[in-house]
């Protein structure tokens, strides 16, 4: 089978925000953020690890999802005093905010369901990019997002269930060299390859062809 891969892509004429890497507002306190589905297979489960090393940091989680009481119950660290869950918003919305407040945004890929995530590719990547923020990848080497940031030397990624090798990488995010370096590549990475013109040319280049 032959044929072109089209990733998800910021809509013609979306805005992509200048990058930030300073901590904002407390100096003392690194803001991550995570926007997705809390529902997936193991996405609670990994999320409440990271919010625990996240703890120990004296750092922030904000978690913009849909959630539940039922689901909170269970994971003892997405209740803590660090972690604040925010509504679904809308994309411009949400990126605008992470763009202001956030200083890293976390992506999580499925150990549960790896088959099925070597075909997925995560669009919350694209709004990270257009927010200019680092971001933190973890999840097995073999699916869609975290294959694509390996292939192309983004190394802010952990491929392993291990929790040691998750606080090593989250630890690193304090350096700020480190921050600027990585929002620095991903951006360098992600704005012309999720750009709406890109897809296009792909898209025309293809069917051209056929």
């Amino acid at each position: 089978v032959h044929g072109k891969v089209i990733y998800p892509s910021r809509g013609k004429g979306d805005l992509v925000l200048p990058l930030h890497t300073e901590k904002r507002q407390s100096k003392t306190r690194l803001k991550y953020c995570y926007a997705g589905s809390l529902f997936t297979g193991d996405f609670a489960p990994m999320l409440d690890q990271v919010s625990y090393f996240i703890g120990k940091q004296h750092g922030e989680l904000h978690v913009f999802s849909y959630w539940n009481k039922e689901l909170l119950s269970k994971y003892p660290n997405l209740n803590a005093d660090h972690v604040t869950f925010h509504p679904f918003m809308h994309a411009t919305s949400l990126m605008k905010k992470m763009n202001e407040e956030m200083d890293v945004a976390i992506l999580l890929n499925s150990f549960l369901y790896e088959l099925p995530f070597r075909y997925n590719f995560s669009s919350k990547l694209v709004d990270y990019v257009s927010a200019g923020l680092p971001v933190f990848f973890w999840g097995p080497a073999s699916s869609g997002s975290i294959l694509w940031a390996l292939e192309h030397g983004y190394d802010a990624v952990v491929v392993s269930e291990d929790s040691a090798q998750v606080a090593n990488m989250l630890s690193m995010f304090l350096q700020e060299e480190k921050r600027f370096a990585w929002a620095n590549r991903i951006r360098e990475l992600g704005v012309k390859e999720f750009s709406y013109e890109k897809n296009h040319e792909t898209f025309i280049n293809a069917i051209m062809g056929s």
